[in-house]
This record gives C-alpha cells, structure tokens and sequence, in this order.
C-alpha cells in the first residue's frame, strides 16, 4: 500500500489463543440446573472454588449432578474448574509479566506448586516456558487479580 512489496505467498500463523469474552464463554445448555453449575464455574473458578460448592448450589443430589454435567458438558465439575483456571492462566502468562505465584494465586490455586503441577499436566509445558513460547516479549503490563 505504501509502495513497498509484497510477499509471493501467502504467510500463515500459528494463532497464539482465545479471547474469552463473558458472553461466550459458557456453553448454551437446555438444561437448566447444568446451565447454573456452569455459569457459577464459569463466574467463580478463579476464587478457588471447589466442587463441593457447586454441588451445593444446585438442586440435584451429588450423583445425579454429576453424571447429567459429565453427559451434556463431556467433563467432570472437577476438570471444567480446572478447564476455566488454565484458561485464565494462560491469558496472564501471555499478556503480563506478573510472577508465577501471583498467576497461581490469581486463578483459584492454593500453591504455585500444585498450579506448576497443573498446567504441566495439562499443556505439557511449566507455566515459565509457556510464557517464553508464546508470551508477547514487548509491552508486558503487570495487571492485578481480574
């Protein structure tokens, strides 16, 4: 455009993430009772939340709860917590230069040991090296607790 030229192909990349905005990130679901399990995830899983506190928001035995969630979400409440934890993680590890403690403590974790843990299991990388991966290297801001 500015008279320079232009590359003879195409040029791909590799898309670095998501941005989650709130009204796309609960799933649409007819039922009810799985739609509120969801949303309370969704809105609390970084506080550290656990499934007990879910189980006790909504009107469904323990068991009952957890089979319809595992049929219509696919996952247990347990991994859907953890789902929405890393997500978060990950965005923090991207676009921020705080400390991997603040990370764990930002997104529900009791010790940034066991979120190491975690997001190794989960991603196959430590939270460090994700962030040398994929982390923007220019204009990292320290962001407090969303």
């Amino acid at each position: 455009m500015d008279g320079k030229t232009c590359f003879d192909k195409p040029r791909y990349f590799d898309p670095v993430g998501v941005v989650v905005r709130q009204s796309t990130d609960v799933q649409a679901c007819s039922d009810s009772n799985i739609a509120e399990a969801l949303s309370f995830i969704h809105q609390k899983a970084c506080l550290g939340i656990t499934v007990a506190e879910v189980e006790e928001r909504i009107p469904l035995s323990r068991s009952a709860l957890n089979r319809r969630f595992k049929k219509i979400v696919g996952k247990t409440l347990k991994t859907e917590i953890l789902h929405v934890q890393l997500i978060k993680a990950k965005r923090l590890l991207i676009n921020t230069n705080l400390p991997i403690t603040t990370i764990s403590r930002n997104t529900g974790f009791s010790e940034a040991k066991y979120f190491a843990s975690v997001f190794r299991r989960w991603t196959g990388s430590t939270p460090s090296s994700y962030r040398k991966q994929y982390g923007r290297h220019d204009g990292l801001t320290d962001l407090t607790a969303e």
